[in-house]
């Protein structure tokens, strides 16, 4: 366990745990979101990362998703049982639509691909932080919409997950310098149509 302390003025910093087996990538990751003013704390595998789930407060989890041991899908559902509203991000060298979708329907705000770039890092922490604050913002004054479901690309869940997988598809399109398709489908009654097929 390593904690990095953003330097500065004394101010209620961001509390972030960083999850993931590889040194360098949890060095990187540390250096990188400390000298963007947050409060870092390193676990080295999931079951580290549990223990210090159960004992500290943190406003966000990034965790690597294949690692020895307790992989990144129970770190996950293991901030989850311990704060349904912790965000957690994961960090995944397989991206794909059902890995994401996987994702998101275990409780994960957003997901990071390998080989990552230091500036959708930046970014996609800042997002996942800003909207966390936005949500909690909401409840306090009494939730408008809910973000627990929805089987339309209209309501709000799968709008939210479409934007998101939008985003990192146009990402990975900039960095790796190929173009990008869209093609949207939605069909009413689905299940219904596809009946005795």
């Amino acid at each position: 366990q390593e904690d990095h302390e953003a330097p500065g003025p004394s101010v209620q910093l961001t509390r972030i745990l960083i999850v993931d087996d590889e040194i360098v990538i949890s060095a990187l990751l540390s250096e990188v979101l400390t000298e963007e003013q947050h409060q870092v704390t390193t676990a080295d595998n999931g079951e580290q990362a549990i223990y210090l789930l159960h004992r500290s407060r943190y406003d966000l989890v990034i965790t690597d998703l294949v690692m020895p041991g307790l992989n990144g899908v129970e770190v996950l559902m293991a901030a989850k049982r311990i704060n349904s509203r912790l965000p957690v991000v994961v960090i995944t060298g397989y991206p794909s639509v059902t890995t994401a979708v996987k994702l998101v329907e275990l409780g994960a705000n957003d997901y990071i691909t390998k080989p990552f770039n230091i500036d959708v890092i930046k970014v996609t922490v800042a997002k996942v932080l800003q909207m966390t604050r936005l949500e909690a913002g909401a409840l306090a004054v009494g939730p408008s919409r809910s973000f627990d479901g929805g089987g339309s690309l209209s309501e709000p869940y799968s709008y939210d997950l479409f934007v998101r997988m939008l985003e990192k598809e146009l990402d990975r399109s900039k960095w790796r310098n190929y173009s990008c398709g869209l093609l949207m489908a939605e069909i009413d009654n689905f299940g219904v149509l596809t009946e005795g097929d």
